[in-house]
C-alpha cells in the first residue's frame, strides 16, 4: 500500500490512531472533513437540534490539523454548506476567523469545498423550510426539470458552481447578502494564494 493514494471522507474528527496508521501505511492521504458550518456555535446548535449529525468543537478541529501537519504525505479539505438555517452575522464572522487561521497556519489544509444550500428533491428541509424562515426556488417536478433542461442545453455540460440548481435562501435579504459576500470572499482566498500553496505541496 506504500505506492497507493487514498481518500477518506470523514463524518467526524478521527482518532489519532487512525491518522497515524493511514499516514504510515499509504503513499499519500487525503482527508475530507465534513463540517456543516465553519462557525462552532452554528454547527453545535444545529447538532443539538438533531438536524445534522454530531459536530466537533473548534478545538477538536485544530487538534486534528495539528496532527495532520506532522505528516508530509497528508492533506485535508473541509466540505461544508453555505447558508444553513439559524446562521447569524456573528456566525459568518466566526467562520471566517476559523478559515483564515487554518489557511494561514496549516500547509496540509488544501481548502474548502462548499456550495450554497440546495433544494434537493425529497430532502426534509424542502418540506420544513418555512419553519426556518427560509424560502426555496423549486418545489415541483417541473421546477426541477427546468434546471436540468438549462444544464443540458449548455455545451459542454457545466460542472461545480457552473451548474444551475435550485437553492434554499433566507427570507431575510440582508442575511442573504451577507452570506453571498461571505461565500465570495472565502472562495476568493483560495485563488489568491493557490499558486504558492501548489508549489509548496509539489515539493513536500
Amino acid at each position: 500500500l506504500k505506492s497507493h493514494f487514498v481518500r477518506f471522507c470523514l463524518w467526524g474528527v478521527p482518532h489519532r490512531e487512525m491518522v497515524d496508521l493511514v499516514a504510515q501505511t499509504f503513499k499519500f492521504v487525503y482527508f475530507d472533513l465534513d463540517l456543516c458550518s465553519l462557525s462552532e456555535r452554528h454547527r453545535l446548535h444545529l447538532s443539538a437540534l438533531k438536524v445534522v449529525k454530531p459536530q466537533p468543537r473548534d478545538e477538536q478541529v485544530i487538534a486534528f490539523f495539528d496532527l495532520c501537519e506532522q505528516y508530509s504525505n497528508v492533506a485535508v479539505v473541509i466540505s461544508s454548506i453555505s447558508g444553513l438555517p439559524f446562521c447569524t452575522p456573528e456566525d459568518i464572522q466566526s467562520g471566517e476567523r476559523l478559515f483564515t487561521r487554518l489557511w494561514n497556519e496549516y500547509t496540509c489544509f488544501e481548502g474548502l469545498a462548499w456550495e450554497p444550500l440546495h433544494a434537493q428533491p425529497g430532502a426534509s428541509i424542502t418540506l420544513d423550510y418555512e419553519e426556518f424562515q427560509m424560502e426555496q426556488s423549486a418545489s415541483t417536478y417541473e421546477d426541477y426539470l427546468k434546471h436540468s433542461a438549462i444544464n443540458l442545453s449548455r455545451k459542454p455540460y457545466p460542472t461545480g458552481l457552473g451548474l444551475s440548481y435550485p437553492t434554499i435562501r433566507y427570507k431575510d435579504n440582508r442575511l442573504n447578502f451577507m452570506m453571498m459576500r461571505h461565500f465570495a470572499q472565502v472562495s476568493a482566498m483560495h485563488m489568491i494564494d493557490r499558486r504558492r500553496r501548489v508549489r509548496h505541496l509539489m515539493n513536500r
